[in-house]
């Protein structure tokens, strides 16, 4: 069972990326803003059966419920109808069962039934058309008499409204495309996606209101289309890969370094419109070193060009930021996409072989302006040679005139600097004998100046001896007379000191008590005792 269930489960995605490639083809935008794949993929899981399923879903939000709800939700109707008959077991208990819808129910129902009709193309007569604020509400009548009153209600939103105004004639027979849808209240309609006229002179008729519409809007004005790259390397072409057109594009582009991407659209049908507006908006957002796009198709009858013929290609041309060629269809053949191109050709090859002009005219005028440039430039070098030989000469001639003034200059100034140093050098020896004299002087009062001064400290010296004998000799007599009182000689003759043990003189045996510590010093030592006896 559980493989059962992912079997399913993969079932219902791959209907949802084929429904979500169709919804993106006809809106002309990439899928992802459509849907992203993790969205899809979290909706085939969680099976919502209603909208407010839809709500708890991540990635859905009440305008996506808005636009896309009734369509998912009809899609996993059918997925699940599907699985039931590959489950016979769930088919039988369907068969036994009687089920009961609610209102909302049943219309997700009927209108998963019509989705699988997916988009219809229905052809019928304009009847009332009842414009709104940004879209309209109008009847489709039956051409067929046996048929005659047989109508649908059809129902064109803002977006598609703009493109298609100007076919909504009352009394005009056209095909509609779009999808069939109930509606919450109840009634049917038909959600127009593209008009087109039906007939051929309706068809031109249609065009031509096409037209005055776009050049009233500046479409085709030459000042507003932008001019070719004069050096093309990299081109963004958009035409079917599997068409002819590729094939004849390429092989007269010739061998001149080009470098294309392709982006295959649609050429023809009903998503055709829609796939080349997408690559254009592509190529301009995504490949920034494009120098221009190409939009090309090979030739067929009116009926195959009518894709061409769209506002919204014109559009999307007027708002590319690269120039766009066009190389549509045949000689006789111009559609709108032409008329709006910033450049038009009548083919693909057309457009290939003025590319390659292009480059051969760019190539050639590259030469030819090498070509002048090297003769302007020997030009220039001759004629500045014999100015510059002009030149040197009256250098030449300048510095040796200047040479000449220095040199004479230095000649005078060379004298009165010799004259100038013979006088420095008289004055110098002036100076010199003026110093020896000084000096001499000076040499004889200093050497009476030093034999005042030896005598001077000679008789103080003797002066001084004689006062330091005096002296000896009066200390000699002190020191005898000291001698007897000094404690040392006393110690001498046997005598000791005692001290406490804080360090006084014991005189009395009275100072101590028994017990007590004391110190004795010798003439030659010291010794610690103790009071064991006192006699006072």
């Amino acid at each position: 069972m559980e493989n059962s269930s992912l079997f399913g489960e993969g079932r219902v995605l791959e209907k949802l990326r084929e429904w979500r490639r169709q919804q993106a083809a006809l809106e002309g935008v990439e899928l992802y803003r459509v849907f992203t794949n993790a969205t899809l993929e979290t909706t085939a899981a969680a099976k919502p059966s209603t909208l407010s399923d839809l709500k708890e879903v991540k990635g859905w939000g009440e305008s996506k419920i808005s636009k896309y709800g009734e369509d998912v939700l009809r899609l996993l109707n059918e997925g699940t109808q599907d699985i039931s008959e590959d489950d016979p077991t769930k088919a039988k208990v369907q068969d036994t069962e009687e089920k009961v819808l609610m209102v909302g129910e049943f219309i997700a129902a009927a209108n998963t039934a019509l989705r699988s009709l997916r988009l219809v193309k229905v052809r019928g007569e304009l009847g009332e058309i009842n414009r709104r604020a940004g879209f309209a509400f109008f009847t489709l009548k039956d051409t067929n008499h046996e048929a005659a009153e047989a109508t649908i209600q059809c129902f064109i939103g803002s977006r598609n409204l703009e493109y298609f105004s100007h076919l909504l004639e009352t009394g005009a027979e056209v095909i509609v495309a779009g999808w069939p849808n109930i509606h919450r209240s109840g009634f049917f309609r038909l959600e127009i996606s593209a008009v087109e006229p039906v007939g051929e002179g309706a068809w031109l008729k249609a065009l031509e209101a096409l037209k005055k519409k776009l050049e009233a809007k500046g479409y085709f004005d030459q000042a507003r289309k932008r001019p070719v790259p004069a050096l093309v390397r990299n081109i963004g072409l958009i035409t079917s890969e599997a068409g002819a057109a590729v094939t004849d594009f390429k092989k007269n582009l010739g061998n001149y370094g080009f470098r294309v991407f392709l982006r295959d659209v649609r050429v023809e049908g009903d998503y055709a419109e829609n796939s080349i507006v997408s690559a254009i908006r592509w190529l301009n957002q995504n490949r920034p070193e494009l120098d221009l796009l190409v939009l090309i198709r090979g030739g067929g009858g009116a009926e195959n060009l009518k894709t061409f013929n769209s506002e919204k290609i014109a559009e999307a041309i007027v708002a590319s930021r690269l120039p766009l060629i066009t190389g549509i269809g045949h000689e006789k053949d111009e559609s709108i996409a032409d008329l709006v191109a910033d450049r038009s050709f009548s083919t693909p090859t057309a457009v290939a072989q003025f590319l390659t002009r292009q480059r051969e005219e760019t190539l050639r005028m590259i030469d030819e302006s090498g070509e002048i440039m090297a003769r302007r430039i020997e030009a220039i070098i001759s004629e500045n040679g014999i100015q510059a030989q002009r030149q040197a000469e009256h250098i030449a001639e300048a510095f040796q005139r200047s040479l000449d003034k220095i040199s004479f200059a230095i000649s005078r100034l060379s004298s009165e600097m010799h004259r100038g140093l013979g006088r420095i050098f008289t004055r110098f020896d002036e100076l010199s004998r003026k110093f020896s004299d000084s000096f001499h002087l000076y040499e004889r009062q200093t050497l009476l100046w030093k034999n005042a001064v030896a005598a001077a400290a000679e008789k103080a010296g003797n002066r001084i001896a004689v006062l330091l004998a005096d002296e000896t000799k009066r200390l000699e007599v002190l020191q005898a007379a000291l001698s007897p009182l000094n404690p040392e000689a006393v110690l001498e003759r046997g005598y000791s000191l005692a001290y406490t043990a804080s360090g006084k003189v014991v005189k009395d045996a009275g100072d101590v008590k028994i017990g007590d510590e004391l110190k004795i010093r010798f003439s030659r030592g010291r010794a610690e005792t103790k009071v064991t006896k006192i006699e006072k």
